[in-house]
């Protein structure tokens, strides 16, 4: 079996600066009108009626109608006339359509895009209390976007937001802890901040959960331990957690029995959802193995993605495969490697 890599204390996708943790920005949902009704030809009345509350200046239906054309519920999709009715309500202090309007500012809907702007609205609505708000703002520090980076500033702002429950911000906020980011390295507060994500099935918190134990990081090593959360979290949709999976059925760790079909199909599909570790393993697995399994031309092509991604190490690598190979197996190798950092090239929110 190849001797698969795995870095202690630096998983790949849980780096507070590195990633989004997956996470996706999203608007704040207040469909008082239209989700009574899925069906569209109702549209028309609750629009209208939304309309005449917006033109009286009701804060609240102006923020709907901003969402209503953010998102062409009702209405033909139309990011200017959003960004008005946004900013209507957002201006007499309605929190909800100051964050939407952060969000504009942060995506470049229809506006020009600024992280300035967007901080300036998402601070709005952070000092009223709103958690998403909060822990955006929390990001825009931890990524230096629209305001100098602050690890400090951004553990204020994501505690906040992590206080009321918000999954994202516990995540976070244990990142700093874990990292030591803005506060002192505090393992045990890291652990817990993870566990109070995972109870909402965090995927990215669960999958921590089972680095920490994987890798005795402040707790008695525990592959168990670490298989539980990783399944848990690979059911949740975690690449990472699949990443470590395969390890560990590769290895006949953590209670698992020695399985290279079940590692390579969690390999596979940890590396095809744009996990660079995974993709670089599968250059390891594929160039180190014996037959069946070894196959040089796979190999460099998974290494030339994963150096695409951000792994230097894997040009290296890469060279080492191609001296081995003949001259119609690099050009193929060279084809595949193309087909592949085009399909699995990481789209990273920068």
């Amino acid at each position: 079996m190849a001797n698969i890599k795995n870095k202690k204390h630096t998983p790949m996708a849980i780096l507070i600066i590195a990633t989004v943790f997956f996470i996706t920005l999203i608007s704040v949902y207040f469909w008082q009108f239209l989700d009574k009704h899925s069906n569209s030809q109702n549209y028309p009345n609750e629009i209208s009626e939304l309309v005449n509350a917006a033109k009286n200046g009701d804060s609240h239906a102006q923020s709907n109608l901003g969402q209503a054309y953010e998102h062409g519920k009702g209405v033909a999709q139309d990011y200017t006339q959003a960004i008005i009715w946004y900013r209507k309500a957002a201006e007499q202090g309605f929190n909800i359509a100051q964050y939407n309007l952060g969000l504009m500012y942060y995506n470049g809907k229809g506006i020009s895009q600024s992280y300035e702007k967007a901080g300036e609205w998402y601070r709005k609505a952070a000092v009223q209390g709103l958690a998403v708000a909060q822990y955006n703002l929390g990001r825009l520090y931890s990524l230096g976007r629209g305001v100098p980076q602050s690890f400090v500033n951004a553990e204020e702002w994501y505690l906040k937001s992590a206080n009321q429950g918000y999954t994202h911000a516990q995540v976070n906020i244990g990142m700093l802890y874990l990292h030591g980011q803005g506060v002192a390295q505090n393992y045990p507060l890291a652990k817990m901040w993870f566990e109070k994500a995972a109870k909402d099935n965090d995927a990215l918190a669960m999958n921590n959960l089972g680095y920490i134990y994987n890798y005795a990081v402040g707790v008695p090593q525990n592959k168990r331990q670490a298989v539980f959360w990783y399944e848990k979290a690979e059911k949740a949709g975690s690449c990472e957690a699949r990443n470590e999976l395969s390890i560990l059925y590769f290895r006949g760790e953590g209670g698992l029995k020695h399985n290279e079909i079940k590692a390579m199909k969690l390999l596979i599909s940890s590396a095809q959802q744009e996990c660079v570790e995974a993709q670089n393993n599968l250059g390891i697995v594929y160039s180190h193995s014996t037959e069946p399994l070894r196959d040089y031309v796979e190999s460099y092509a998974w290494y030339a993605v994963a150096f695409a991604n951000g792994k230097l190490s894997a040009e290296q690598q890469q060279a080492e495969i191609s001296k081995k190979m003949s001259v119609n197996e690099l050009a193929k190798a060279n084809e595949l490697a193309h087909k592949y950092v085009l399909l699995y090239l990481q789209k990273n929110d920068f």
